[in-house]
């Protein structure tokens, strides 16, 4: 018990840090699918979503990272849940000092997850707003030069 708080359930946070995890490989995949796509258009388009490609890219990276953390969170989880516990194996026993320490690390990397999700939210968006502002200039052109050509 630390500050009168005790680890109850490290199983669900630990599925939890699990699902994330999973999810985010997902999105990872999904990601470097629309980077692909991103780079595979006709030339003229190329120089419209390099802001788009700089975006994904570094959501790419941030989620990368992520995965990592949501990996040591969960670890990190099981290490303060069974490693240091006294003989009865409750939770609520570990001792200060090292509570103190993986308390603070728990805290500090699982704020960082949720920051770093909030950034990746908003790289994508912005990369979604960039792509399609430039689509729908280029389908304004084109009808106007199909009303002038008429």
């Amino acid at each position: 018990m630390l500050f009168g708080w005790r680890l109850r359930e490290p199983q669900s946070l630990t599925s939890g840090y699990g699902l994330l995890a999973g999810a985010l490989l997902a999105s990872f995949s999904l990601l470097a699918a629309w980077r692909n796509n991103l780079t595979q258009r006709p030339s003229w388009q190329v120089e419209t979503s390099r802001t788009a490609r700089r975006a994904i890219d570094e959501a790419v990276a941030h989620v990368l990272m992520s995965i990592l953390v949501c990996v040591g969170l969960a670890a990190l989880t099981v290490i303060m849940a069974n490693v240091m516990t006294e003989a009865d194996g409750s939770a609520d026993t570990l001792r200060d000092t090292p509570a103190l320490v993986l308390t603070s690390v728990l805290v500090s990397l699982s704020t960082y997850l949720i920051l770093s999700l909030v950034l990746i939210v908003n790289l994508l968006r912005d990369a979604y707003h960039q792509v399609n502002e430039a689509d729908e200039k280029d389908a304004r052109r084109s009808r106007n030069h199909d009303r002038q050509t008429r």
